[in-house]
């Protein structure tokens, strides 16, 4: 993600969350295709592949993971190594099932179409996902915990 110039760590809470929600989801509405295999990896892509194949991907799955906590540590360095991991997680998750749903097959699409107020996930994807991160990244950095969550 090229957001490194376009968040300054010391600027006010508030204002690194919306730089980095709305870069983020910017960046990420930009690669479609990207979007497509993280919301189909864990239930279709991952189904018929080998062990060797599955350790492969996880490796590169977990270096890409760990490089998305790094960057949230340096856009928030009220965040610990802990709390950046569990956030670059659920980012990750946000993306796979927001790109489901704000992409609804056509009957779904037509069901919106005919009577909108059916359309509770039918938002545009970049939109949804720039509210999702700032309230993720918000409610990061206000519980900001070591080890893991409480409900574990």
């Amino acid at each position: 993600m090229g957001l490194r110039p376009l968040v300054d760590p010391s600027e006010p809470l508030d204002a690194r969350f919306v730089a980095v929600a709305s870069g983020a989801a910017a960046a990420f509405a930009a690669l479609p295709i990207l979007c497509e295999l993280l919301s189909a990896q864990a239930g279709v892509l991952e189904h018929n592949i080998s062990v060797d194949v599955a350790t492969r991907h996880r490796q590169g799955a977990r270096d890409s993971l760990l490089e998305v906590a790094e960057l949230l540590r340096h856009f928030f360095p009220e965040l610990d190594r802990t709390r950046s991991e569990q956030g670059a997680n659920l980012v990750i998750v946000m993306i796979s099932s927001l790109w489901t749903h704000c992409h609804p097959a056509p009957a779904v699409r037509a069901v919106y179409d005919a009577d909108p107020s059916f359309a509770f996930m039918g938002a545009e994807f970049e939109d949804a996902l720039c509210e999702s991160l700032w309230v993720h990244l918000a409610g990061l950095v206000a519980a900001p915990r070591t080890g893991p969550a409480p409900c574990a």
